[in-house]
């Protein structure tokens, strides 16, 4: 079985490509609802896979820190900055799955390049698939908090809608917290829209089930986890992202539904 040293070996000596898949790994797994911890660990072994065991790795939720340490040559310092975090679970476990091949030399250097850069390009998900997944899972949460198959419908538009609106944003490159505050009003219209205009119907049963694919759980689940491992920044700064979206969400729905009050509407 092959030793790491002897696997560093047999890697291509090609010290740009190294530093390409370096920082192509810490933004996939950064931007993708990785744990600042499982970046910082992927970076170090393929460090080890590429001569340069010394090197120091620091990760936070907007960026990675990386000081390449080897053997008779002079250190190198890169950065990776973060601008944008969504989840996406295919990506990671794909990004994993390469660093894993990289560091058994199971796979060849440029290779596993050109597959990172595939996963980088921007429009690379499906967007039906992801807005049938949000409508689903926006119908099951209001049959779960008690609705009826009239809201679990409404939940299931709402929920596909806010989906095609969170990719027109992301695209203009807007803030998070836009996305979270446009969401909320939306879902909270078109939920108070249909109640009115079909006569029955849970507003507030629609927008609790249609709410809940926005909400930061994988966020909340990495603060702890940072957290618990000592990650003390990255655990703020990942409650604060929480917090943030969480209230913005409120504040879309808290305006339409005054709003909703002032002309006379009752949310049941």
């Amino acid at each position: 079985m092959p030793t790491e040293d002897s696997r560093a070996v047999s890697l291509p000596d090609d010290c740009a490509m190294q530093k390409r898949v370096l920082s192509l790994v810490a933004r996939l797994l950064l931007e993708n609802g990785g744990e600042t911890y499982r970046a910082e660990e992927s970076v170090e072994r393929l460090c080890r896979v590429f001569g340069a065991p010394a090197s120091q790795v620091i990760a936070i939720p907007t960026g990675i820190f990386l000081s390449l340490s080897r053997n008779g040559c002079p250190d190198e310092t890169l950065v990776v900055r973060i601008k944008e975090r969504t989840v996406d679970l295919e990506k990671l476990d794909r990004t994993n799955s390469i660093v894993r091949a990289l560091c058994e030399g199971r796979c060849a250097l440029a290779d596993a390049e050109q597959e990172l850069s595939l996963l980088s390009c921007p429009g690379s998900v499906s967007r039906p698939r992801v807005c049938a997944a949000a409508a689903v899972s926006a119908a099951a949460f209001t049959l779960l908090f008690g609705g009826g198959i009239f809201d679990s419908a409404v939940a299931a538009f709402c929920g596909a809608v806010c989906q095609l609106l969170t990719h027109s944003i992301r695209k203009n490159h807007f803030a998070n917290f836009v996305n979270s505050l446009l969401g909320g009003a939306v879902t909270a219209a078109l939920a108070c829209t249909a109640a009115a205009l079909c006569g029955h119907g849970a507003p507030g049963k629609i927008i609790i089930g249609a709410i809940m694919p926005m909400l930061p759980g994988l966020s909340m689940v990495n603060a702890i986890r940072d957290t618990a491992r000592g990650d003390l920044v990255s655990g703020g700064a990942r409650v604060m992202e929480m917090l943030l979206i969480a209230v913005s969400i409120a504040a879309g729905v808290g305006v339409v539904l005054a709003l909703f009050h002032a002309g006379g509407g009752a949310v049941l």
